[in-house]
């Protein structure tokens, strides 16, 4: 089968899209672009808890992951905050969230039972006024935006490597709140390049029927 030069041009497009289905890791500040990139998602918006639960110390397992935490980390902070929150610091939405504190020796880790490809939430305070947390995922140490103190704020990402652990690396003292944890899958993005190569090619075969169409 030979393509011409319009032919050669699909192609270029199509090894394009590849390349570009390959970059490791993509971030998010706002939820609503975020999840328009997940093929499957779930949320855990912790209103399932009517008591509150300490991870400082001992993991805890919220169902599809496990929260623990490495270092010396406060025994004051770290902990599901069952509604009424304990301050206003760390509410991220006036309903049950996780009131965190880390410092330069401490790890905030999220374990997911099954590899994921996504994840995302909503919080309070992380990164008020200058950088203090880091997180890293899929070997790749992404830095969340700068907020002014008191904000809300929502990061996330997607990557096209799985993994299975999401760690908040302290870099310096940092309370903030987290909930409406979302993680899952994005499409594959080799389904992805195939189904745009399809109709890259499908166009160009619908180009050519009309071209041959006007000479006959």
């Amino acid at each position: 089968m030979t393509f011409g030069r319009f032919g050669v041009a699909i192609l270029t497009l199509v090894l394009i899209a590849a390349t570009s289905a390959n970059a490791a890791t993509i971030t998010y500040s706002d939820r609503t672009a975020f999840e328009s990139t997940l093929g499957f998602s779930a949320t855990e918006d912790f209103e399932g808890f009517a008591v509150e639960h300490e991870f400082h110390t001992v993991p805890f397992d919220f169902g599809a992951f496990t929260v623990s935490m490495t270092g010396t980390p406060s025994t004051s902070y770290n902990f599901l905050d069952v509604a009424p929150a304990a301050t206003s610091e760390s509410d991220v939405n006036g309903t049950n969230g996780m009131r965190v504190f880390t410092d330069g020796d401490d790890t905030l880790v999220f374990t997911f039972d099954q590899a994921i490809t996504a994840f995302g939430a909503d919080f309070k305070n992380l990164n008020d006024s200058q950088s203090r947390t880091d997180v890293l995922a899929a070997g790749v140490l992404m830095t969340p935006g700068v907020v002014s103190l008191g904000s809300t704020s929502f990061f996330g990402f997607t990557s096209d490597t799985p993994f299975t652990t999401v760690t908040f690396d302290g870099r310096l003292n940092d309370t903030y709140g987290i909930d409406n944890v979302t993680y899952g899958q994005t499409p594959e993005p080799a389904s992805l390049v195939l189904l745009g190569a399809g109709g890259l090619f499908l166009t160009f075969g619908a180009m050519r029927r009309r071209r041959r169409k006007a000479s006959a």
